[in-house]
């Protein structure tokens, strides 16, 4: 480290930034004028042509490049302008690349990484690699056709029910379910088409609105039904999550059946 001491220290007549011996280039990060060119890394008023010196932030992607870009005195992770940080840059070396205090595949930025997916990030029992949903610890499946659609009676009141199998163990406990109803004479009228069911219920109103669902239904427990509708009733049911939207089945014609309310949730 004699390239920045005015010497020369070789005896080839050139001393210091002149000699070539001193080419090495500029360390940005170690306080040093390292290419004797009396600049020293990212240092205010007497920064390095070699450093990438100036705003450091999210928005320039330098957040992790392990030099104070900005010469405030902290770098990466530890600068008030790099809250958040950019993305984890690499999920397999052991470190916080982008400060937000998880490395690796304990970052969020890594549950698609290949490297990771044998990990379970959401602690839902499912792997990330097999995981529709890996930061999500209520969904890990796509939601399938609703199955075992049936009427009953409630012991307790005689009244009609809506049951259908719960999809929770498959898909996750954050399944949530369209419930469409339609009536028959309106169904023959159209040819079978359903495009004219509507939802059963509205989002965020009492239990005692008057609709047939009540709200807190809209999970695996089975709604009662309002059955003075007039006409001869039909129901639909499919489920939804955060990996997707399921299907009502299909048609005797093999038809995907489509409604016109759309998510009723």
């Amino acid at each position: 480290m004699n390239c920045a001491d005015g010497v020369d220290n070789d005896g080839d007549g050139l001393a210091d930034g002149d000699d070539p011996d001193c080419t090495g280039g500029e360390d940005c990060a170690n306080g040093l004028d390292d290419d004797g060119d009396g600049a020293i890394d990212c240092q205010p008023g007497n920064e390095d042509s070699d450093c990438p010196c100036g705003e450091e932030s999210d928005a320039q992607m330098n957040c992790a490049d392990g030099v104070d870009n900005d010469g405030d005195g902290l770098a990466d992770g530890d600068d008030p302008d790099c809250t958040g940080g950019p993305a984890e840059s690499d999920c397999a070396n052991g470190l916080d690349d982008d400060g937000d205090g998880a490395a690796d595949c304990q970052d969020s930025d890594c549950v698609e990484d290949p490297g990771c997916a044998a990990e379970d990030f959401d602690g839902d029992g499912t792997a990330n690699g097999e995981d529709c949903a890996p930061t999500d610890a209520d969904v890990w499946g796509l939601p399938q056709v609703v199955t075992g659609l049936s009427f009953g009676l409630d012991p307790a009141t005689g009244g009609a029910l809506l049951s259908w199998d719960c999809q929770a163990a498959e898909a996750g406990p954050g399944t949530v379910y369209d419930v469409v109803w339609g009536t028959l004479e309106d169904l023959i009228a159209a040819m079978g088409s359903t495009d004219g069911a509507t939802c059963a219920d509205d989002p965020g109103t009492p239990e005692t609105d008057g609709n047939d669902v009540p709200d807190e239904s809209m999970d695996c427990r089975p709604s009662f039904l309002d059955v003075e509708r007039p006409g001869t009733l039909y129901y639909m049911v499919r489920a939804q999550n955060s990996c997707g939207t399921g299907s009502y089945g299909e048609d005797s014609r093999g038809n995907e059946r489509t409604v016109g309310a759309g998510d009723c949730m």
